[in-house]
């Protein structure tokens, strides 16, 4: 009975230390998406089609190294914004002059449909009108 608990035990440890490697690989998979290669491609780094690109070795494996120390994806990509800038990611950040980034095309937005609305609406006053 021992035996076989002691086999339960080891499976189990054994399978989770497969899914954590997995959910590894598949996180620098992701984050990999996140980040420009630097190499002067303006290429997503996981896709960058040099062949032999030295900055993309490194970018990955420097991402790889962050992620297997345990480190969560949003310092990961913070970290690799100071470091290269805030054109090594894909999608800039929330925050800074990077808003305006964010905010200003939503505005424009938001005005045009308001510019939209209200000229219908002064169409259809005037055609009642006569």
């Amino acid at each position: 009975m021992r035996q076989l608990l002691l086999s339960f035990l080891a499976v189990i440890a054994l399978t989770s230390l497969m899914v954590a490697a997995g959910n590894d690989a598949s996180r620098v998979k992701s984050l990999t998406g996140k980040v420009l290669c630097n190499c002067g491609c303006d290429e997503i780094l996981s896709e960058c089609s040099h062949t032999d690109c030295k900055a993309k070795a490194s970018l990955k494996q420097e991402i790889a190294s962050a992620v297997q120390s345990g480190r969560m994806d949003d310092l990961i990509l913070s970290d690799m914004e100071k470091k290269y800038g805030t054109s090594i990611l894909v999608v800039p950040s929330f925050r800074g002059f990077n808003r305006l980034l964010w905010v200003v095309p939503i505005a424009f937005g938001v005005i045009a449909g308001a510019i939209v609305v209200w000229r219908r609406w002064l169409g259809a006053a005037e055609a009642q009108r006569r």
